[in-house]
């Protein structure tokens, strides 16, 4: 799903700067049933999860080349107008933070055992998830500029910015869960359960 917007809102107050918001999501999962014996059952299960976000993909085709200036965007993807801003006036170019990349990847398995004798059922089971974390931000990667006006005699300050900050993230954290259950009914109507973690 992708959604284009004229002008950011991180960058310039006048259209002429598009910028692009995408998000993709996957999802899948298989469970398996096995039975072995009318007594006993196992069931397993795995999955996958994805989502990726992008935020503020540039489309103007500038660079900052384009202006005049003599360098170049310090990320590919970030490659745009730099942000010009003159006080009382319209801000013009590309926005100097993002394009922000994310992908978040989760993976899960789990099995369950399950005994029953009369009316006592007893199950085992555990779980195990992965959750990953990918993406970059890249801020001021095109440089800004700001000019304003101080006080009554008109003289014009200028100043500059061109740094480049580029965040990287992979972390990845684990679960595990181990639980044993078991219940009993002495009724149909009524069930006791308990569970061990």
């Amino acid at each position: 799903m992708g959604l284009h917007s004229p002008y950011s809102e991180l960058g310039a107050d006048v259209p002429g700067f598009p910028v692009g918001y995408f998000s993709n999501t996957h999802l899948g999962g298989l469970t398996e049933t096995h039975t072995f014996s009318p007594h006993t059952v196992l069931t397993s299960n795995v999955s996958f999860f994805q989502s990726h976000i992008v935020l503020d993909k540039r489309f103007s085709g500038f660079s900052p080349e384009a202006f005049g200036f003599g360098y170049a965007s310090t990320w590919a993807s970030a490659t745009g107008a730099p942000l010009i801003m003159t006080q009382g006036y319209s801000n013009v170019g590309d926005p100097i933070i993002n394009p922000r990349d994310s992908t978040q990847n989760d993976y899960a398995f789990s099995a369950n055992l399950a005994h029953t004798q009369g009316k006592h059922v007893t199950s085992f089971g555990g779980q195990f998830r992965r959750t990953q974390l990918n993406g970059y931000q890249s801020n001021f990667a095109s440089g800004t500029f700001s000019f304003t006006t101080q006080g009554y005699t008109n003289n014009s300050m200028a100043n500059s910015c061109w740094e480049s900050r580029i965040y990287l993230l992979r972390p990845g954290a684990t679960s595990t869960v181990i639980c044993v259950a078991g219940s009993w009914a002495p009724t149909h109507r009524m069930s006791i359960a308990s569970v061990q973690p």
